[in-house]
């Protein structure tokens, strides 16, 4: 056996076995160490979400007591009931418009009377239903009036949206303007609240990962996920002992949910709400595994160099190469990529040192590369930040304009058909005297059209004012048990006689004699006037017009039934919109202004009523309007 073999023999169990006893201690600290990296990471991103949260709420604290300090909500504020209503509540509500606009999650603003009863609310989605107007019996705002001058914020359950929000209250306290005393000290008007939607949050959920399959939720103050995760949904109970322990401990917990073991690290973030940190004990185990497998090879790969070093040792001339690569490696470490060997042989090391230096040039010239690259797309982002300012500001001023603009139409379009009422009135009164006091044929008949033009234009500023009345919010409705039958009869008796000037027989023979339903009379007056009125405009003459009228288990129906000319799927499309000409067209001398059935669509909606028409080209046109029933209709 060769000396060189002996000695390998003799010192690879030497070194082999420390190299052993060193692995198992590095894979023992790797293993603590990753560990914990995984608890430091669940507890930052505790740390942050926390932080985000926390800044999100005092964003909304700060927003509300600017929001109390309005001069337009302390005057609304302090006005009487009667001016409130018609003089305040435009300014208040295009206020809360605004803050809206500017902070498109706060959904819902509202303001409470000192006795719960919401008095005003402002929401741009109509889908959102108010649920409850008198909140002083709700728990938040019992909690809300024992915080006496302190601003209430709690996160809870909304019952309008089924969603986790935040609601923020601030007591408005406010001089009362109709006295002069000054020195007078603010009293407590009212309540105002801001609802908050937090979608971040479930987007902090969806998007935030720890290690490979952790993940975060969030529960409520009884351990039922409010913002879950796929392992965790929303409305997933937590076991109460693990909850229990979240609530009293700071420190990972085990548990096993769905046989599977997770760790766990909680932080409370208000009274009802909880953040979670979860990660399957198995990836745990996995990592421990993986890192076993490294240092299992890292000792494999260890050994056969020791003992490929141990060869290489018993050669002289191997010593030398190799400690001048090892400095030159050492240059490199420290940032010098400029190397040199100032020695070369035509073997395998002497090729090792030449490719060594191809190496630390490759380096050197890759660093120099990235650090222009780095330089270049610097200047690119701050470019594309400013483009991206100004775009943003070119943006809100045009928003602006347009909101002023759509304010500015509103207005001039009210004032416009007001000022233009009285000189139509004047001008359908004198030719209605023309009439009466003249007997020349060619005089009375330019009279009679003076006075049908007029009625068209008064009939076209009364369309627009009611437009504008719906468009502006302010048409008030007051809703109560009403016997529709009489108001759909005195309709049919108004329209009797302009109907039989067509010579058109206008049907309608009720089965009974009570249509309970809840809605405002007014308002169903002018439904069903607008609609008689269109059967009778579009139906051909010597033809009948069907009314009928019936009760269903929860709603009131009635139907009305023209023999026009019928309508095109294109028309039906159309049918309910703003200023939609249709390409039917009276049969008769009336006129069409294009707003009656948009009316009718608006005023339907506001009574939570349904209008639709079934109609076919050549067939004539059926409008169907369903009312609200009263629940103790008779039948």
């Amino acid at each position: 056996m060769l000396l060189r073999t002996k000695i390998l023999l003799t010192l690879a169990p030497l070194v082999i076995l420390p190299l052993l006893g060193i692995g198992w201690i590095g894979f023992d600290k790797l293993k603590s160490t990753h560990e914990e990296t995984i608890f430091h990471q669940m507890t930052t991103l505790l740390n942050q979400v926390e932080l985000h949260v926390a800044s999100h709420k005092n964003t909304v604290l700060a927003n509300i007591e600017l929001f109390a300090g309005s001069e337009v909500l302390e005057k609304y504020a302090s006005m009487p009931d009667y001016e409130r209503y018609t003089i305040g509540l435009l300014s208040v509500m295009e206020l809360f418009s605004s803050y809206n606009k500017a902070y498109p999650d706060y959904y819902e603003i509202r303001v409470l009377l000192l006795d719960g009863y919401e008095d005003v609310r402002f929401t741009l989605d109509d889908d959102i239903p108010n649920l409850e107007e008198d909140e002083s019996e709700t728990d938040y705002f019992l909690r809300i009036q024992a915080q006496n001058e302190q601003v209430f914020s709690e996160y809870l359950i909304s019952p309008d949206i089924e969603q986790t929000i935040l609601l923020v209250s601030k007591p408005l306290y406010y001089k009362d303007l109709s006295t002069e005393d000054v020195s007078a000290k603010p009293s407590l008007r009212a309540y105002l609240l801001i609802s908050v939607k937090l979608d971040f949050i479930q987007q902090l959920v969806d998007t935030t990962t720890i290690g490979k399959e952790g993940l975060l939720f969030l529960t409520d103050k009884n351990g039922s996920v409010v913002f879950g995760s796929n392992a965790f949904p929303t409305g997933f109970q937590l076991p109460p002992t693990l909850f229990n322990n979240f609530q009293h401990h700071n420190e990972p917990s085990l548990s096993e949910i769905n046989d599977q073991n997770w760790l766990f690290r909680a932080k409370q973030l208000d009274n009802n709400l909880f953040l979670v940190t979860a990660l399957p004990e198995q990836e745990l185990l996995q990592e421990a595994e993986s890192l076993a497998s490294i240092v299992i090879n890292i000792l494999v790969f260890t050994t056969i160099i020791t003992v490929a070093l141990l060869l290489i040792v018993l050669n002289y001339l191997v010593v030398a190469p190799v400690l001048d690569l090892r400095k030159a490696a050492k240059r490199i470490e420290q940032g010098e990529l400029d190397v040199h060997l100032t020695w070369f042989r035509y073997d395998e090391i002497g090729f090792l040192a030449k490719q060594f230096e191809s190496m630390a040039k490759g380096l050197r010239e890759s660093k120099e590369s990235r650090d222009q690259a780095q330089h270049q797309l610097e200047q690119l982002n701050q470019e594309l930040e400013q483009r991206v300012q100004k775009r943003t500001v070119e943006l809100e001023n045009a928003n602006q304009d347009l909101v002023r603009l759509n304010q500015e139409k509103n207005e001039f379009l009210g004032i416009a058909a007001h000022d233009l009422k009285n000189p139509l009135q004047a001008i359908q009164g004198s030719a209605e005297l023309i009439s009466m006091m003249s007997e020349d044929a060619e005089l009375l008949e330019f009279a009679n059209m003076i006075s049908v033009s007029s009625e068209r234009m008064f009939a076209l500023i009364t369309n627009l004012l009611d437009v504008n009345a719906i468009e502006s919010g302010q048409v008030q409705l007051h809703v109560e048990d009403v016997n529709i039958l009489p108001t759909l009869q005195r309709v049919v008796n108004e329209y009797t006689q302009k109907a039989q000037m067509k010579n058109i027989q206008i049907h309608f023979m009720p089965a009974q004699s009570m249509f309970l339903a809840r809605v405002d009379e007014s308002t169903v007056y002018q439904i069903l006037d607008n609609l008689v009125s269109n059967a009778v405009k579009y139906s051909h003459h010597n033809k009948q017009v069907d009314i009928r009228i019936t009760n269903h288990v929860d709603k009131v129906r009635v139907e009305i039934q023209d023999q026009g000319d019928g309508l095109s799927q294109d028309d039906q499309a159309k049918l309910f919109g703003k200023f939609k000409r249709l390409s039917t067209k009276p049969t008769g001398d009336e006129h069409s202004t294009g707003l009656g059935l948009f009316i009718v669509k608006k005023l339907v909606k506001a009574l939570d009523a349904k209008v639709w028409c079934e109609s076919e080209l050549g067939n004539g046109a059926c409008f169907i309007v369903e009312f609200v029933a009263v629940q103790d209709n008779a039948a």
